[in-house]
């Protein structure tokens, strides 16, 4: 039910505020003081209309009545002649409204009483509905909730109601400008229940739809009608799972019946028609092409599965004719009159040899195949002649099967269980007084107990083939042989002079591509190639050694102890495939029985690599994993990928004139689904998880290759269209594509499979400069991400991404980092994070979607008071020091910052850190400190590197601080977090100590640092240190401070042995152990 807005309107221009008269101009009956009227009296106005009440020196206050002249009334409260207060209004229309008022308009609290019969009760402001309040309907329907601007906007509750009182219906959820918007819960008069995402009034998003009847619809929602990713489940027991159109399962998709059989195919219009497999739970398979609900008879294999299965009659249907014999037997119909009898069953040595006869044996189309009894009089006869032979014949048959698997099997593993047995026997669980001997005599500096705690709470984590979390102490310690293998791009091992020369890395990947795929340069025959290989030597020493490292490393990853690797080589699909799909190929198929197993169960049970993976420095890992499933798209790289299209559009004429065929041969391969999987594309790898990668067919519309560089084009001239912004917007996956498949009429399930589609097509033409078509990779990969993840993402369009210039981006922004995380917690036996500064511990299991063995922080010990954390909130002109938003364009507050660091850069001898909170603060607030001279004070004390977005200005940055390093000036490097503010600040401090004869000065430059909220974010070693007196300094205190500190520290430093351990201590295993529980206050595991 709507609200009639036309009687607002008028009730606004009744009385919203009370007409300015002057007083001066009509006549006054009552009292007066000192010339003004002052009391009680009338005032007439010359319009017909006149205020009762009281006056206080000429102007209405207090209580008063006043008769407006088309029958209104308003009686209350009056304030400096005007009214404000408690105050009943009569308008003219017969609406009456009491409640509060203010400045001459309804204000506060208070009831309307409608002429038709409405009554709204709440809050109002200027004269408007706004805020909390009932509004009770004529007819008996009532919305209690959130108003702004008369209408309903907010959290809300309206129940419709019968003319008997009884609840009819009724929505409790958001709402935006008086329709349902948000999250909601909508029951139906019939029973129906909806409850998920609504959009202008409708279902829209994801919700859960029960019906009256019991069936539940839990999926996605536009408009009003099912749309997207699914489950139907029925109160029969019936269940459908996959995507839908228009209320209607279309596209891919799984049917459970009640029996537990299963249909896993393409629907359209709620009918299985494409592709598809029906599963049986006695084991049979029909797998092929079903139209409209019936299986298509040219396309229809049937696979025998289980032990249990048996064949005791076998008829083949044709289009019009069936033909039977009263026995059992096997029968393959050639024609209609013609066939041919295959009575002797022992005659096959398996179910898959009588299906291959009887498929050889027909010439006309199959339609169906059935199997079953004939003659049930002669059943048991039958079962004794024919059915014991045919049992044995199955039964070797899949004895053979398994015994192959088997051996497959124990082949691929052989390998890794038993080094997974030396490593756990002879490298984790060492005897426990040499490793003491070993530790104490290899460890140089650092603290002995807890290096001791760490190693043990890490052998706990891989004794339970667990996950776990570990913030690890300062310094390192020596540990026995390994053999490691260090992966690295070409950049860094390519030995080629011609390769290794270049800067950029796409240039390198191509030519080694090149070098190493193609043709060699200069060589044209065959015996020309030979000579070739034959003389090519070692640039270095001149040897003959014709062996790339590059490739030389990947070999050696089977037989390392240890590989170092870039966290990409894990967490990016496209990298990982290249470097572990070996790995992940060994690992075999888990087939769970238990079919109401849960997905997390089901990870559980996995069987894993027996690899144990440690990710270090993993305080930024959520960010890595991001940023691996995330693509950006500018306006630039939108107008290259037209350039390249044109490129890729001119070779395909060039083959299709050359060699028409390969073109057809790739089509041939495309509509048969047939892939090599030695045709991947070396630096152009699938951007989405290997579990995510689609094995349908190609559709049609894209097999050929100018449709598809036709649909390419469509895409990048719509994305540039959609980029054309003046203000940032964002949606997810499911309403891009939405929209995309309304305005440009391509089906948006064609998205998913655009990798597949281009990596074919470069194989096709033989393009090895991968790196030339950048650009279109992109705009490919990010086709591929949005057609096939729906949650978890959203698409960014952000119109001024540097702030003042207008340069549209397009981000598929990745929002969940479990997504990347999760292929390595599935596969590989333990992952370990750890890190220096990795804090809050808890918040990293949520964040990345895995349950931890062991959580750990192992707190830090030292002998002197060598920390000094300073919160640094005021200026020396005590005004806040802050880089919050506000205050970032104030110029008192950029100079604070520059003496602050004038000041520290004078009096500390050593180097100085200095982190922003981002790139944007740090150009505005140098910028400054230029103008203003700060920054030529500070090089007269010491040297200024910056470090930019730019590679090349950073590598020199770098550089020049060596350079600087080597002649005794120099400053510390630290990595600069995004996680979160507290987080950013521990990652920035940690370094600070790395021995116990190492001492540090932290500055916490801002105020809201001295908030104990904020605060007691800092990782327990550096609050240990902070002093009650050392929070919310100004400047000068802040250096005296640091003067004080640095005093302490130039004394001679004497080792004590509180946090060491002496040889005899080590040799006693349960005193030294006793020790580190008790100085460390660990509990015993």
């Amino acid at each position: 039910m709507q609200m009639t807005e036309s009687f607002v309107d008028s009730f606004h221009s009744q009385l919203s505020v009370v007409p300015d008269t002057d007083i001066r101009a009509n006549s006054y009956t009552g009292q007066v003081k000192d010339g003004l009227f002052h009391g009680t009296g009338i005032f007439y106005y010359g319009d017909n209309e006149r205020y009762e009440g009281n006056f206080v020196y000429g102007k209405r206050e207090g209580k008063g009545k006043f008769y407006y002249a088309d029958g209104a009334v308003y009686e209350g409260e009056w304030v400096d002649d005007k009214i404000k207060g408690k105050g009943t209004a009569y308008f003219a229309s017969g609406n009456i409204y009491e409640g509060q008022w203010d400045n001459g308009r309804i204000n506060g609290y208070g009831t309307m009483k409608f002429v038709n019969g409405d009554i709204y009760e709440g809050e109002w402001m200027e004269g408007t509905m706004h805020g909390q309040g009932t509004y009770r309907y004529a007819e008996g329907d009532v919305y209690v909730g959130q108003w702004r601007n008369d209408k309903r906007h907010g959290k809300g509750v309206v129940t419709y109601m019968s003319s008997k009182g009884d609840v009819i219906e009724f929505y409790d959820g958001d709402w935006v400008d008086n329709a349902m918007s948000g999250k909601g819960k909508y029951q139906y008069a019939d029973g129906a229940v909806y409850e998920g995402d609504w959009y202008n009034g409708k279902m829209h998003g994801s919700g859960q739809y029960t019906f009256p009847n019991g069936n539940r619809y839990d999926g996605e929602w536009v408009n009003d009608h099912k749309e997207g990713y699914g489950t139907l489940t029925y109160s029969s027991g019936e269940k459908y799972d996959g995507y839908w159109l228009n209320d209607k399962a279309h596209g891919t998709g799984s049917f459970i019946y009640p029996s537990n059989d299963k249909y896993v195919g393409e629907w359209e219009n709620s009918k299985k028609h494409g592709t598809g497999e029906l599963i049986y739970v006695n084991g049979d398979r029909f797998k092929g092409v079903l139209l409209f609900n019936m299986p298509h008879h040219k396309y229809l294999r049937y696979m025998g599965r289980g032990p249990s299965h048996r064949i005791w009659y076998i008829r083949i249907r044709q289009r019009q004719s069936l033909r039977r014999l009263p026995h059992i037997s096997i029968l393959a119909m050639k024609s209609d009159v013609d066939y041919m009898l295959i009575s002797n069953i022992e005659e096959f040595s398996s179910v898959s040899a009588v299906i291959t006869t009887i498929a050889n044996a027909i010439d006309s189309p199959l339609r169906s195949l059935e199997y079953g009894f004939e003659d049930v009089n002669t059943k048991r006869q039958l079962i004794d002649e024919q059915d014991e032979a045919l049992q044995r014949a199955m039964e070797a048959d899949i004895s053979r099967m398994r015994a192959n698997e088997l051996q497959a099997n124990n082949d691929v593993h052989k390998d890794i269980h038993r080094e997974d047995a030396v490593i756990r026997r002879q490298r984790l669980i060492r005897d426990r007084k040499t490793f003491a001997k070993q530790f104490a005599s290899k460890t140089s500096t650092g603290d002995t107990k807890i290096k001791l705690a760490y190693l043990r709470s890490l052998k706990s984590t891989l004794d339970a083939q667990g996950h776990a979390v570990l913030e690890m102490p300062t310094g390192t310690v020596s540990t026995g042989y390994f053999l490691a293998i260090g992966l690295c791009s070409r950049r860094n091992l390519c030995i080629n002079p011609t390769v290794s020369s270049c800067a950029d890395r796409t240039k390198i990947d191509e030519l080694s591509q090149i070098l190493c795929c193609g043709p060699c340069l200069g060589v044209y025959t065959l015996e020309g190639l030979k000579e070739y290989c034959n003389n090519f030597r070692d640039p270095t020493s001149g040897v003959s050694a014709p062996i790339c490292p590059y490739f030389a490393s990947r070999r050696a990853l089977d037989m390392a102890n240890v590989v170092v690797l870039n966290y990409q080589y894990l967490l990016d699909p496209k990298v990982s495939e290249a470097a572990f799909s070996h790995l992940y190929a060994t690992l075999p198929t888990d087939i769970s029985k238990n079919k109401d197993e849960t997905p997390s169960r089901k990870r559980e049970n996995k069987t894993k690599l027996p690899i144990v993976v440690v990710f270090d420095e993993a305080h930024n890992i959520d960010n890595v994993c991001i940023e691996a499933m995330s693509v950006e798209l500018s306006d630039d790289t939108l107008d290259e990928a037209f350039c390249n299209l044109a490129n890729i559009e001119e070779h395909v004429r060039q083959l299709r004139e050359r060699d028409e065929n390969i073109l057809l041969e790739e089509y041939r391969k495309l509509a048969e689904n047939i892939r090599e999987a030695s045709t991947d594309i070396e630096g152009y790898m699938c951007p989405v998880l290997p579990a995510d990668v689609l094995h349908k067919a190609v559709p049609g519309n894209i097999r050929q290759a100018e449709h598809f560089i036709s649909f390419l084009k469509v895409v990048v001239g719509y994305l540039k269209q959609y980029i054309k912004v003046q203000e940032p917007k964002s949606e997810g996956p499911l309403m891009f594509l939405h929209r995309f498949e309304l305005e440009t009429g391509i089906g948006s399930a064609t998205m998913q499979h655009s990798y597949g589609r281009m990596k074919s097509l470069l194989n096709t033409l033989k393009i090895t400069a991968v790196g030339d078509l950048s650009a279109i990779q992109l705009v490919v990969d990010f086709c591929t991400l949005v057609g096939t993840y729906s949650t978890g993402f959203i698409v960014i369009v952000e119109p001024y991404p540097q702030g003042s210039l207008y340069d549209p981006t397009l981000q598929f922004s990745c929002l969940d980092a479990s997504i990347a995380m999760q292929p390595v917690v599935d596969n590989f036996q333990s992952v370990i994070l750890t890190s220096g500064t990795i804090s809050p511990l808890d918040m990293y299991p949520k964040i990345l979607n895995f349950t931890p063995v062991l959580t750990q922080s192992l707190p830090m010990s030292l002998d002197r008071d060598c920390l000094c954390p300073l919160i640094v909130s005021k200026g020396a002109n005590q005004l806040q020091m802050s880089t919050k938003f506000d205050l970032r364009n104030d110029v008192t507050v950029l100079r604070n910052y520059g003496s602050l660091l004038i000041e520290l850069c004078r009096n500390i001898p050593d180097g100085v850190v200095c982190f922003f909170p981002s790139y944007a603060y740090m150009e505005l607030i140098v910028s400054h400190w230029y103008e203003c001279g700060i920054i030529a004070s500070i090089m007269e004390h010491k040297l200024i590197f910056m470090e930019t977005k730019d590679v090349v200005t950073t590598t020199l940055a770098l550089h020049n601080y060596r350079k600087a390093c080597d002649t005794n000036y120099g400053i510390l490097e630290n990595e600069f977090m995004t996680f979160d503010a507290m987080r950013q600040a521990a990652q920035c401090v940690g370094r600070i100590i790395r021995n116990k004869s190492d001492f540090g000065l932290m500055v916490f430059a801002d105020s809201r640092y001295s908030r104990a909220d904020k605060r007691s974010k800092l990782p327990p070693w550096i609050l240990k240190n902070l002093e009650p007196s050392n929070m919310s300094l100004t400047t000068e205190s802040a250096v005296t401070a640091a003067k004080l500190l640095l005093r302490n520290m130039a004394q001679d430093y004497v080792s004590s042995r509180f946090t060491r351990f002496d040889q005899d201590m080590l040799n006693d295993e349960a005193k030294w152990w006793s020790s580190v529980q008790n100085v460390l206050r660990l509990s015993k595991h």
